[in-house]
């Protein structure tokens, strides 16, 4: 159970940082006026930026003074100091907020033994990085609006540089921790570090479309779903869109299920999945798991599936779903 919990934790910090989220939309390589165009735009890096937590508690010392304790923790995609920097000092100047910092103040009543330190550390991992920020200080005061006037006071005045941030590189604690499991023949904790390594770059997980199918007839109560996994292999240009759809067929009567094909329409571009599986009688399902590679997907509007009659996707849908 050790060596279960020892690989899990290594397989978690390796892996932790590596998915900021899972996207239900995406413009990653999406198709916009007839063009391709990559990366995250300003407004993403500006909302991966604005992820923060903020603690702030303060500690009666005596009828005068009072220690203040600010944490500090958000996420970036800056990895050098200088970026960091930049994204820290912004943070604490937004932070330098009479209204924010009253809502975030905590009067603890219980006595602290804190010393006065200041200290910036930068986890970077192979996506993004963590950084959290620790200011602890003393204020002359004893009252909420005293000590919230006297954070401000400190914040605004407080000037960061380079060197007051400790950089950390998550991929040298990994190797760290590996050459220990080499030196003590722990094969089995060696092995789960390359393997969650040999994950990170190769592909990542972009969105998860998950959309109703239904029949076109009013009259015909048959219904299923449609699943879409998009992943990026980062050695390779295309995406890979992975499909499962399942499809309830209960009146059978009105439709010919001996030849059914699912079709993806990808911003007006019709792409042949393939040929439903058909099982059971009386209420039929019609399964079909399928992957694909293709150059771009326009997400949320541009995406649809119909299932037709026949391997021709210009054919009449007698099942869609959309977005």
């Amino acid at each position: 159970m050790m060596k279960k919990s020892v690989i899990g934790l290594i397989i978690l910090l390796i892996l932790g940082l590596s998915i900021t989220a899972i996207l239900t939309s995406i413009s990653v390589l999406a198709k916009e006026d007839g063009k391709e165009h990559k990366g995250h735009s300003n407004e993403h890096d500006s909302k991966q930026n604005s992820k923060e937590n903020v603690e702030i508690g303060a500690y009666t010392i005596n009828e005068s003074k009072s220690k203040v304790k600010l944490e500090l923790k958000f996420i970036t995609q800056e990895k050098d100091k200088e970026g960091i920097l930049n994204v820290l000092n912004e943070k604490i100047k937004e932070l330098a907020n009479s209204e924010m910092i009253s809502n975030s103040l905590k009067i603890k009543q219980e006595t602290t033994n804190l010393e006065d330190k200041l200290k910036a550390e930068a986890k970077v991992g192979p996506e993004h990085t963590l950084v959290e920020f620790e200011y602890v200080f003393t204020v002359d005061s004893t009252t909420k609006d005293g000590i919230v006037n006297a954070i401000v006071n400190k914040l605004t005045s407080l000037n960061l540089s380079t060197s007051d941030i400790v950089l950390e590189d998550e991929n040298e604690r990994v190797e760290k921790a590996k050459e220990d499991a080499v030196s003590k023949g722990n094969n089995e904790v060696v092995n789960a570090i390359d393997k969650a390594k040999g994950l990170i770059g190769r592909s990542m997980l972009l969105a998860i479309i998950k959309m109703p199918l239904k029949s076109v007839s009013s009259e015909n109560l048959s219904f299923g779903a449609v699943h879409i996994s998009v992943f990026k292999n980062q050695d390779v240009d295309d995406l890979v869109l992975r499909t499962t759809i399942h499809l309830v067929i209960t009146d059978t009567s009105s439709i010919d299920t001996s030849d059914l094909y699912a079709c993806l329409n990808n911003d007006g571009n019709q792409i042949l999945l393939g040929k439903m599986n058909i099982v059971g009688e009386g209420v039929k399902v019609a399964n079909l798991r399928t992957t694909i590679h293709i150059n771009n997907i326009v997400l949320p509007n541009g995406i649809s599936m119909n299932i037709v009659k026949g391997d021709n996707c210009s054919n009449d849908p007698i099942f869609t779903a959309n977005l």
